[in-house]
Order: structure tokens, then C-alpha cells, then sequence
């Protein structure tokens, strides 16, 4: 009962707890939380390439690799994290620096990635690593703190201007995901398939975290023998309801407002 509704899933499957929920604001510099109700979804390799695309366009971007279970950024960038302030787990720790480490700078102009990754790649982390996953797990407030450590550092110290944050998650009912979009709100990226297209009523929850630009979702058909109308023709009906969900949370953001607003 002591705690935020924002910090767990079960809470929010609750309808009634759902509309008393207050989404907040998206956050400068603009974030994207990319997320799939399972794995296996290219979700990492996705994030990676609009990163890369984005850097040749001559942006600034920082990627932070919160699967904290599978976590893969730093081999997808081929970037080497030696040390605890390149990495989510060195977060925990209050008073150490925050570091990211370099994971592509465009030839093409002044756009980059800097990554900050999980965890060291060095076996002598392993412990901490296994600590750091059961600490989440069971104290869900403590990955919002390091969070709030990294957006406030962001905002005040870095010496790198970034145009976009990247957040890379677990998927499912991970209890990492909802922490983190509640430290940092914005954008919701979610991957459709044939396993994650029913899955609405967790859609409803990470879309509730945002009233501004509440998510945005994306599709793509690994059989090169697959066209568009043929994708529509069997999944054009699941596609409309999930976009209907998305259309009731931003008028739903927008109503709350509003309804603050007059109070």
C-alpha cells in the first residue's frame, strides 16, 4: 500500500488504480523507451540502426541497455565496458561517475552514440551483476533512483549535449520496465507480432505512464515473400484494436489534463 502505483504491474491491472494513475510530462532531452511483450523481436537491433541513422543525420544520441537480464548493447555497438560508471549497474552506487563510453561517431558530421551499457563485460562483476538483478526484483524503487541519477546528470553535467535518450528493456512483466519508464517518461516503442499482438491490457499500462506522445508502435515481416496487403489481410483487425488503444490513451492523457486544469 506504501507504494507508487508506478513502481509495479500489479497495481495498474487493476482498471480502477489505471485511471487514478496521473501520466507525467515526456522528458527533455526527448526519450524512447523501446519494449516487446517477448523476446526474440529484433527490438535491441532495431534501436541500434534508427541510433545509427540518427548520428549520420547529426544527432546526439545516448543508448542505455536496461535488459538487465540478456543485456546485448554493447556487443550489437561493439563497445567494450570495462568500468562500473559506464554501466546501469555502476548507477547504483550514488557517488560514482557517470561515464559513457563511445558507440559509433558518424563520419559524415558531428552526430554520435555514446553507450551506457548493463554492466562491465569483465567475469569479475558476475556477483554484483546476480546482487543487482535480485535487488531490483525485490526493491523496484531502487532502479527509479539510479534513473533519476542518470536523467538529473544528463540534464546538468554531462559535458555532451544529447538530442535523444534511448532505453533499451526487458520484455514482458519485467519489473526493471515500469521503474524506469516512471523515471524517465516518453515515447513507448512496441514490436507487433503474432504473440505480442493480444497483449492490450499491458500495452494500456505503458501507454498510461505518458500524456505527451504516449507511444508509437512498429511492424515488420522477417519472410521476404510477405506484402503489406497480405500482412493487413491477416492481422489488419488485431493491428486497428491496437491502435485504437493508443488513440484512447492519448485522449485520455489530454482529459486528465484538462479536468487538473479546471480543479
Amino acid at each position: 500500500d506504501a507504494s507508487s502505483p508506478g513502481e509495479h504491474w500489479l497495481p495498474f491491472l487493476d482498471p480502477a488504480t489505471l485511471d487514478k494513475q496521473k501520466p507525467a510530462e515526456a522528458s527533455d532531452p526527448k526519450t524512447i523507451h523501446f519494449y516487446g511483450f517477448k523476446g526474440g523481436q529484433a527490438r535491441t537491433t532495431v534501436l541500434a540502426m534508427l541510433a545509427k541513422s540518427l548520428a549520420d543525420d547529426g544527432y546526439r544520441t545516448l543508448v542505455v541497455d536496461a535488459d538487465i537480464e540478456a543485456p546485448s548493447l554493447d556487443v550489437v555497438l561493439d563497445a567494450a565496458p570495462n568500468s562500473l560508471g559506464q554501466t546501469v549497474l555502476g548507477l547504483m552506487d550514488s557517488e560514482l561517475p557517470i561515464e559513457p563510453i563511445s558507440g559509433y561517431t558518424s563520419p559524415e558530421g558531428a552526430g554520435g552514440i555514446d553507450l551506457l551499457a548493463c554492466r562491465p563485460n569483465s567475469r569479475e562483476f558476475d556477483m554484483d551483476f546476480a546482487a543487482f538483478v535480485l535487488r531490483t526484483s525485490l526493491d523496484v524503487s531502487s532502479l527509479e533512483i539510479a534513473i533519476d541519477k542518470l536523467i538529473n546528470w544528463v540534464k546538468t553535467e554531462s559535458k555532451t549535449k544529447y538530442d535523444l535518450i534511448l532505453f533499451d528493456h526487458r520484455s514482458g512483466l519485467a519489473t526493471s520496465v515500469l521503474p524506469i519508464m516512471k523515471a524517465c517518461p516518453a515515447v513507448i516503442c512496441l514490436r507487433i507480432d503474432d504473440q505480442s499482438i493480444n497483449a492490450g491490457p499491458i500495452f494500456d499500462i505503458l501507454f498510461s505512464q505518458t500524456k505527451e506522445l504516449p507511444g508509437a508502435y512498429v511492424s515488420f515481416s522477417l519472410d521476404p515473400e510477405e506484402t503489406r496487403d497480405s500482412l493487413l489481410g491477416s492481422k489488419g483487425s488485431k493491428i486497428n484494436q491496437l491502435l485504437d488503444r493508443l488513440g484512447f490513451a492519448i485522449e485520455r492523457g489530454s482529459t486528465h489534463y484538462k479536468l487538473s486544469d479546471e480543479d
